[in-house]
């Protein structure tokens, strides 16, 4: 059995031997001669080493082209994306710019209209005090007549009574005793004071004339007066119909109860005194329609300051004082880190660092310092329960309980946290809840 298993290994062999011959090299180096023997098994085993030597080489140089390829093609896409991506900046970009243009016209126009309605209402109350002038004028000049027709009455009465008197002395002149002298001094007497009386009468008569005539002359100026007032109500109806739809327009947004903010503000906004006038309860009273037009306007301004008001106290404003742009909004998203879906509950602002970030509303610095994640950050309390945060910041410049204004330096930008890059993470919540500070900022455009 042996012998057999012996014959194909001297079988392989010497067909080896065959193919690849046994040989010698010999080597001569400095003087000395070394003799190597290459096998047959020895020339296999090379030939096998650089047949996989070239092998491996060929594969590696082949990835390494695919590699090549593949980096060639994800440069291509990466510039392409770099490409949409700078397109899609340079857009947003113009958007915020004509959105700034935008703002600052509204502002304009809400500065102007402002500014109209405080001369009209100017204007009104000239024309009413005007107004109560011309009405003391006018009861006076009807006392003036009602004095002259009483006037006028007497003297009528008198000249009666005399005519009556002149027709009894006549009727009795037969039975009178007297001279002629005497008779002719009564007669003259009582023709004297007839025409007294008669004259008396016709300047009473005259008085009521130009009087007349006076309170004509008042009754058609207080018509024109009253025409004028009518007309300059209706412009400051107008306009304040016109700014009230467009702050409650603007203010909609947010989400917030107009009418309990305004409520609100004129319970904080609720000063009274001043000395006791004693004022006819009849007055209080009046159902004059001018009476109730004129105190309806006044509630409107009044709600119309107090909404203005309020804005300063809410967050209608951009807290970037500089040059910035947009890079996150509000909701889910891939998480920068990790890539794993999160909910991000503000907005980001990118910019350089140490770009000035300023307060969005009137309020009360409730938290200055570093919070896990958020690495430096401000939380200012407002009114009506709506809070602010601002985090990442590279320098605070406030401190707790410090008392700040719309518009007020807060901070400068950073990077601290946990923060890919130098930007400004903002959040605003009302009673605790997180929400899109995007209708603020929408609104801060319509309002301002």
């Amino acid at each position: 059995m042996l012998g057999n298993e012996a014959q194909p290994a001297e079988g392989a062999r010497s067909l080896l031997g065959s193919l690849l011959p046994e040989r010698r090299l010999t080597v001569d180096h400095d003087g000395t001669t070394q003799t190597v023997r290459l096998s047959p098994r020895r020339q296999a085993a090379l030939f096998v080493a650089v047949v996989c030597g070239v092998g491996w080489l060929t594969y590696a140089s082949g990835a390494l082209v695919m590699a090549w390829i593949d980096t060639e093609r994800q440069a291509r896409d990466l510039a392409l994306i770099e490409e949409t991506y700078a397109t899609r900046l340079a857009a947003l970009e113009a958007q915020r710019t004509a959105a700034l243009t935008e703002a600052e016209a509204a502002r304009t126009r809400f500065t102007e209209a402002t500014a109209h309605i405080a001369g009209q209402q100017d204007e009104l109350v000239a024309a009413l005090d005007a107004e109560r002038a011309q009405r003391v004028t006018l009861e006076a000049v009807r006392r003036k007549l009602a004095d002259a027709v009483r006037a006028r009455d007497d003297a009528e009465r008198k000249r009666a009574a005399l005519a009556d008197r002149l027709a009894n002395v006549e009727g009795d002149l037969s039975r009178q005793l007297g001279t002629e002298t005497d008779l002719s001094d009564t007669l003259g007497a009582v023709s004297i004071a007839l025409a007294d009386t008669i004259a008396q009468r016709e300047a009473a008569e005259a008085r009521i004339a130009a009087l007349n005539l006076q309170l004509g002359e008042i009754e058609a100026r207080d018509r024109l007066a009253d025409e004028k007032l009518q007309r300059l109500f209706g412009r400051l109806e107008e306009a304040v119909i016109v700014s009230l739809g467009r702050l409650e327009g603007a203010l909609a947004p947010t989400g917030l109860d107009i009418n309990n903010l305004v409520a609100q503000m004129r319970s904080t906004y609720s000063g009274e005194g001043g000395p006791f006038i004693a004022v006819d309860d009849a007055a209080l009273e009046s159902d004059d329609p001018a009476s109730m037009r004129v105190a309806a306007l006044m509630r409107d301004l009044e709600q119309i300051q107090l909404m203005r008001v309020a804005t300063r106290k809410l967050p209608l404003a951009i807290p970037v004082n500089g040059t910035y742009r947009f890079t996150s909004g509000f909701g889910t998203r891939r998480d920068p880190f990790n890539g794993r879906t999160r909910q991000h509950n503000g907005i980001d602002l990118a910019g350089d660092r140490g770009t000035p970030i300023v307060a969005t509303a009137d309020g009360t610095v409730i938290f200055a310092g570093r919070m896990r994640g958020y690495g430096k950050i401000i939380k200012i309390q407002h009114a009506f329960g709506v809070e602010t945060l601002y985090a990442h910041l590279h320098r605070i410049r406030v401190k707790v309980g410090d008392t700040v204004s719309q518009g007020d330096l807060i901070g400068d930008m950073g990077n601290t946290g946990r923060s890919t890059g130098t930007h400004l993470h903002y959040e605003v919540r009302v009673n605790g809840i997180p929400v899109n500070p995007m209708r603020y900022v929408k609104a801060a455009r319509d309002v301002l």
